[in-house]
């Protein structure tokens, strides 16, 4: 008898030793997109609205397809350093030019890593963007507002 618990003592014990951490990945552990907000150049409090704005970048289908917008969300590569977004309201178009340095960053075991990005942002051919503000700090590591357009 005194065998019988000792075993179940032990077996109870190996059973109890097994047993392994559930490591759940949540959503929020995801590589943050750039978010650009549209504000009124004559009033830089004021968020305004791009009526018809569409967004691409080369070799890509169309991000936004005529929409009416006060914020958008764009994805970054991890693998380069640079990429142009071209914006553009009604007939008029801009080119954003994005240069960053991508950094891994590890979030746990079960979601591995994502990347943060260091960013600098400058427009060319100013047809309706009147001024691009880089939000501090430069270090995109969350999904709020990062870069603000004037228009």
């Amino acid at each position: 008898m005194k065998y019988l618990f000792v075993i179940i003592g032990l077996f109870t014990l190996l059973a109890l030793e097994s047993c392994e951490r559930d490591d759940i990945c949540t959503s929020e552990a995801k590589t943050p997109r750039l978010v650009i907000r549209f504000l009124d150049n004559e009033q830089p409090d004021i968020i305004k609205s791009v009526d018809s704005l569409t967004v691409w970048t080369p070799g890509k289908e169309n991000l936004y397809n005529m929409q009416k917008v006060d914020s958008i969300f764009l994805p970054l590569n991890p693998d380069t350093s640079n990429l142009h977004y071209i914006l553009q309201s009604g007939s008029q178009t801009d080119t954003v030019f994005l240069q960053y340095k991508p950094q891994e960053k590890y979030i746990s075991r079960s979601c591995g890593f994502i990347y943060t990005f260091l960013i600098q942002a400058e427009t060319h051919t100013a047809a309706w963007i009147k001024n691009i503000e880089i939000s501090k700090p430069q270090l995109i590591d969350n999904e709020q507002t990062n870069i603000k357009i004037y228009h």
